[in-house]
């Protein structure tokens, strides 16, 4: 009886310890699939994933890409760092840390955003982040196991560089006039001054700079736009036709401006067919210490323009053939230290303009301060143009003898003789400032 109860215990003791290995060898299995699972996000490419071989699709401001490269490594199930290069325009590289998603066995989504406070520029470095926000840029997208990547970015000018410069601007239209005739605060308002022998002639030619100036610029221009993303855009006349001889025809245009009863003109377009440049990330713009910058991507002006052969060298900044400029300029007289200085300087912040908001009305403008570095520079050319005007005038081609007609005409309202001459004018100019002016649409 006794061997049969140790048999007994030992069958019981048996299943007992097998039911239990069944258990454990489940739980084992469960665990490990678990950790598979869990193990899927190592499966995500480390490598980058170039725009131009089809396996990123990427989107900025809802453009497409067609260059660059997308790094996405997975720190972890649920989190990564995504290194952006050459995608946002004005920057080489972007690095943001993302929220990572499982979606399925081969996918996972990711979503991120960062803020970066130094900002774009023609020729993109590297950026850097700290509390001094410039732009911000968001991204949403999908990382497949296969290697292939799509997204979205968004891109959004921050804080005070945003300024109260975002939104849609007409052209101002409607100004008074002066006795003299001089518009004051129309589409463009030039304010030009001098002391001296030189003032009745810049005087004179300040009241034909506006005239013709305001004509000009309210057939050309009709809205700008400082969107919110960072894109400039534009409502505008896409083919300018002022006829043979644009002078005789903004006379023209000029007989039929009248002031009303009040003293005002009005300076509408003589044509109603404007285009709307599209938000194609082929401006930036960037508001600091009451100074507009105007950063160009140069890449997509190209790619606009159907020239892809040209992107290598405006993508690497190839300064060579603007050292053959310099050189040829230097040649000519030009102060190429001082120019290739002013060059520096928009390549690295874009294109400076002081502004005012005052209310509704916004000016943009340029004054002496901005022009001079530049102006100062080409100067020494003058006495070679001096030349080239002796050779037009020995010259029997009808071609020539137009174009020396239009410069002497020009000359004749500043009252220069020679274009040498414009060296004593600009020495003796004591204000300068050409405006542009616009109103809240």
């Amino acid at each position: 009886m006794k061997r049969k109860s140790e048999y007994n215990f030992i069958i019981m003791k048996t299943k007992f310890f097998g039911l239990m290995a069944l258990v454990a060898s489940i739980l084992a299995t469960t665990a490990c699939q678990k950790d598979n699972a869990d193990d899927a996000w190592r499966q995500i490419p480390v490598e980058q994933i170039s725009v131009e071989s089809g396996n990123a699709a990427v989107t900025v401001n809802d453009v497409t890409c067609s260059n660059g490269e997308v790094l996405l490594v997975a720190d972890s199930k649920d989190a990564g760092t995504l290194t952006l290069t050459g995608i946002v325009p004005g920057y080489s590289e972007v690095k943001m840390k993302v929220d990572l998603r499982k979606k399925s066995d081969d996918s996972f989504s990711f979503q991120g955003s960062t803020i970066v406070s130094t900002p774009p520029s023609v020729a993109a470095t590297l950026r850097s982040t700290d509390d001094n926000p410039c732009y911000a840029f968001r991204v949403e997208g999908t990382v497949k196991l296969d290697g292939t990547i799509s997204m979205a970015v968004t891109t959004q000018v921050q804080g005070s560089y945003a300024a109260s410069l975002t939104g849609s601007w007409n052209v101002t239209r409607k100004c008074k006039v002066y006795q003299t005739g001089t518009p004051v605060g129309g589409p463009v308002q030039v304010t030009w001054k001098a002391a001296g022998a030189a003032a009745p002639a810049v005087a004179k030619a300040s009241v034909y700079a506006n005239i013709f100036g305001c004509l000009f610029a309210a057939e050309l221009m009709d809205q700008v736009t400082f969107d919110e993303t960072g894109n400039i855009t534009a409502r505008y006349w896409a083919e300018p036709d002022l006829g043979d001889d644009p002078m005789a025809t903004l006379k023209q245009l000029a007989k039929m401006i009248k002031p009303d009863a009040d003293g005002n003109v009005t300076f509408s377009a003589h044509h109603t067919d404007w285009e709307t440049s599209p938000k194609a990330n082929l401006v930036f713009w960037y508001a600091m210490d009451n100074a507009l910058f105007i950063v160009p991507n140069v890449s997509a002006i190209i790619d606009a323009a159907d020239a892809e052969e040209t992107r290598t060298d405006i993508d690497g900044i190839d300064m060579s053939s603007v050292i053959e400029i310099l050189a040829t300029l230097k040649a000519l007289g030009v102060d190429v230290d001082a120019l290739n200085t002013e060059l520096q300087k928009v390549l690295t912040r874009g294109i400076e303009y002081k502004y005012t908001v005052n209310g509704q009305n916004l000016k943009i403008y340029v004054d002496k301060e901005l022009c001079a570095p530049v102006i100062d520079a080409l100067l020494p050319v003058l006495p070679t143009l001096d030349a080239v005007l002796e050779q037009l005038a020995q010259s029997h081609d009808p071609e020539d003898i137009k174009t020396l007609q239009t410069i002497k005409k020009i000359m004749d309202q500043i009252g220069l003789q020679k274009p040498s001459d414009l060296d004593l004018v600009w020495k003796a100019t004591t204000e300068f400032e050409i405006a542009y002016n616009f109103a809240k649409a």
